[in-house]
């Protein structure tokens, strides 16, 4: 697979989170309780770059609580406005951050459902398990393949193990294009399974850590209407999902062809 080249909006995107990362930084320097959305913006950054379809999941359900609060407050704000119940100039400044926040969420939810950069992160999330993902044994050398055992032949014909199961020829681009993304689907929907079951154990250990650890209470406490709760669950959930798929993750079946 050729590598994609880096997306210009992913590029503005990063950029982007860099900023709110380095804003953190900034708060947490002077003195404000802000270490949580430092350390959790950080890891889902870090995510992204190296491809983490985990990571790109939590970003993506991140801006869409992002939309949903910013156009709830966009319209708090032009009822208080319409019924003139406050000074016009001390609602502009919510007002401007609320619609900043939405177009922020809206560009964050376009610029990650978009093909090139969906591939460009595969392409380093593959990039960077290939090692990890190639077989103890190197496959038998040939030119034909069994897309179920992926076992080599060094000529057409059949596979013996899976009742007569016809072979597929290597040498032709589209079929190793088609064993390559099917391999992708199945990686990608153990990472997706192992993400979704490890939800609730990420929720339970965030309100364990807030109730048993010293001074988690107060960290996640730190983000007004709960969002401290709700980035630490997504924090945890990232890092047991990740650490099920290090003993539950799909090999390739054709790592070769990557």
């Amino acid at each position: 697979m050729n590598k994609p080249p880096l997306p210009r909006k992913l590029m503005i995107q990063f950029a982007i989170m860099g900023l709110a990362i380095a804003a953190e930084a900034y708060a947490a320097f002077t003195g404000k309780p802000r270490s949580m959305g430092l350390v959790l913006n950080s890891l889902l950054l870090g995510g992204l770059l190296v491809g983490s379809e985990a990571a790109r999941d939590a970003i993506k359900a991140l801006a869409y609580l992002t939309v949903v609060g910013a156009v709830f407050a966009i319209g708090v704000i032009g009822f208080v406005w319409s019924r003139t119940l406050m000074a016009q100039d001390v609602l502009m400044a919510p007002l401007l951050a609320s619609i900043a926040s939405l177009i922020n969420g809206v560009g964050t939810l376009w610029c990650l459902e978009q093909p090139d950069v969906g591939a460009w992160l595969l392409h380093r999330a593959l990039g960077r398990k290939a090692n990890a993902d190639a077989p103890a044994v190197a496959p038998a050398p040939g030119d034909f393949a069994c897309g179920t055992c992926s076992a080599r032949y060094a000529a057409v014909g059949t596979c013996t193990t899976c009742r007569d199961e016809p072979l597929l020829d290597l040498r032709d681009g589209d079929i190793r294009l088609m064993l390559v993304e099917d391999d992708d689907r199945r990686v990608l929907g153990r990472q997706r399974t192992l993400l979704v079951g490890a939800i609730p154990f990420g929720v339970a250990a965030t309100i364990a850590a807030g109730e048993f650890v010293p001074g988690a209470s107060a960290m996640i406490k730190s983000l007004p209407f709960g969002f401290g709760f709700i980035l630490s669950s997504v924090g945890l959930t990232m890092g047991l999902a990740g650490l099920a798929g290090r003993k539950l993750s799909i090999r390739r079946r054709f790592p070769d062809l990557v």
